[in-house]
C-alpha cells in the first residue's frame, strides 16, 4: 500500500509541474502580445517610396499650360520637388513667363500642378516649345523629370502672296516701261508686269551693296523690296515706288510680314 501511495504522489507532482509550465507559457505569450501592441498578430505596413513624373502639355498662346506632376502610388509622407522652365524655341518673356520654385505633394495625395502662362502676340508663327524640369526631389524616386510645353499659334496663317503682295507689286512696281516691268528695269530689278512669284523671289538689284537678292526670306530688315518702301528709308530719291504714291503703312506691313513668314508662294 505504501508503494501505491508513493506512485500516486509522483503522478500528482508531475501534474502540478505540467500545470505550472502551461501557466508560465501563457504568461509569456500574454506579455509578448501586450508588448507588440497588435492584438491580431499582424505587422504594420511599410510606407512605400513612390516614383514621380511630369507630363508634356500643349496650349494655344495666351492660355496657361498646366503641367501635371504625379506619383505612381500614394504614400503617407510628403514629397517635395523643385522645378524650373528652360527656353527651347519659345523664348521667355516674349512667348511665355519663365517659372521656377518648390512645391509639395502632401501625404495621401498623388498629384500637383505647375502653371506656366503664355503670351498672346499678333505674329503668325510656327508652334514653339520650352521645357519644365524637376530639378530635385525628396521622398520619391524620379521616373520622368523633363516635360515639353508646346505653344500653338492663334494668329491668321499670314500674308498671302497671291492675294495681297502680287497685286500690289503689279500696280505699284511692275509697270511696263516705267518701273521694274520693262526691258530695262530700274535698278536692274526685273519682276515683270505680272509680278510672278519666280521673278520676284529671284530679283536682284544693283543698288544692293552685296549685289544680292531683294527678297531674303525670313528677314525683311535686309530685304530691299521692303526697306526701300518704308517711311524710314533714309535715301529719299531711292525710295520706292518712285513714280507712284508711297505705299500705305498697311501695304508696307504686308510686304514685311510676307517676307518674315518665309516669302512663300501662297
Amino acid at each position: 500500500m505504501k508503494k501505491l501511495a508513493s506512485f500516486d504522489s509522483y503522478l500528482l507532482v508531475q501534474q502540478i509541474k505540467r500545470v505550472a509550465l502551461f501557466g508560465l507559457e501563457t504568461i509569456v505569450l500574454s506579455l509578448f502580445l501586450a508588448c507588440s501592441g497588435n492584438d491580431d498578430n499582424t505587422t504594420d505596413p511599410v510606407d512605400p517610396t513612390p516614383a514621380i513624373s511630369i507630363a508634356d502639355q500643349t496650349a494655344i498662346e495666351g492660355n496657361t499650360l498646366l503641367f501635371a506632376v504625379s506619383l505612381d502610388q500614394a504614400t503617407s509622407h510628403a514629397v517635395v520637388y523643385s522645378f524650373a522652365t528652360t527656353n527651347i524655341t519659345a523664348i521667355a518673356p516674349d512667348d511665355y513667363s519663365a517659372t521656377f520654385g518648390v512645391d509639395t505633394i502632401a501625404g495621401g495625395e498623388i498629384s500637383a500642378t505647375i502653371m506656366v502662362t503664355t503670351v498672346d502676340d499678333s505674329e503668325a508663327e510656327a508652334s514653339e516649345t520650352f521645357s519644365v524640369s524637376l530639378t530635385s526631389t525628396t521622398g520619391a524616386t524620379v521616373a520622368r523629370s523633363l516635360a515639353t510645353g508646346t505653344i500653338t499659334d492663334n494668329d491668321p496663317t499670314g500674308v498671302s502672296f497671291a492675294i495681297q503682295v502680287q497685286p500690289l507689286l503689279r500696280t505699284s512696281c511692275g509697270k511696263l516701261g516705267t518701273c521694274h516691268g520693262g526691258a530695262f528695269p530700274g535698278g536692274d530689278m526685273f519682276i515683270d508686269t505680272t509680278a510672278d512669284y519666280a521673278n520676284v523671289i529671284a530679283a536682284t538689284g544693283q543698288n544692293l551693296t552685296d549685289g544680292g537678292l531683294v527678297v531674303v526670306p525670313g528677314n525683311s530688315a535686309v530685304s530691299t523690296l521692303y526697306t526701300q518702301t518704308t517711311d524710314d528709308y533714309n535715301i529719299a530719291f531711292s525710295r520706292m515706288p518712285k513714280a507712284n504714291p508711297a505705299l500705305s503703312l498697311e501695304q508696307q506691313q504686308w510686304i514685311s510680314d510676307w517676307i518674315d513668314q518665309g516669302a512663300q508662294d501662297n
